[in-house]
């Protein structure tokens, strides 16, 4: 992260950094058994250790952490960048353009097929903060980050394409 990263990417990276850390068997088997959607109280408890309160009360931003923290039933902080990660395993074009160009309830959508996806080819680590951010600057309206996220995953992409194209 650069000296121009924002707030919102700090925080996000600091965060999933942390419940990574934190995140015991018990807690991630919790995250794999409870469905989208479904109420648990111990993954309540697991998404407010970390998410602002503000962030627990609106919708949005609120499904933008479930969305990731649940990652961490599978996966670990650390690792290759999302775009790449997502260009190693062979994710289509089509697929990361969408994601790269959606936004609100859609873009939530995608981003958990991609985490479905980096899971099912056997990825252990990413930098899930990055998905983090991207999803809450979408929520929040931050447009500047968004974008400067949205770029980042696809030059990401695009170069662990070609890499894997020379191979």
């Amino acid at each position: 992260m650069t000296e121009e990263t924002s707030r919102t990417t700090r925080r996000a990276f600091a965060a999933m950094a942390s419940l990574d850390h934190q995140l015991g068997v018990h807690e991630r088997a919790r995250l794999r058994a409870t469905l989208p959607g479904q109420f648990d109280l111990n993954v309540t408890a697991i998404l407010a250790s970390a998410a602002p309160l503000e962030d627990m009360l609106e919708p949005a931003r609120k499904d933008a952490w479930e969305t990731v923290v649940r990652a961490l039933g599978n996966l670990r902080v650390g690792g290759d960048y999302l775009g790449g990660a997502l260009a190693r395993t062979g994710y289509p074009r089509m697929r990361m353009t969408q994601l790269l160009t959606t936004s609100g309830e859609a873009l939530r959508a995608l981003a958990t097929e991609a985490i479905r996806w980096l899971e099912a080819h056997g990825v252990l680590r990413v930098q899930l903060g990055e998905l983090l951010a991207l999803l809450l600057a979408d929520a929040y309206g931050e447009t500047d980050t968004h974008q400067t996220l949205r770029d980042r995953m696809a030059l990401d992409y695009v170069r662990q394409e070609a890499s894997r194209a020379s191979g």
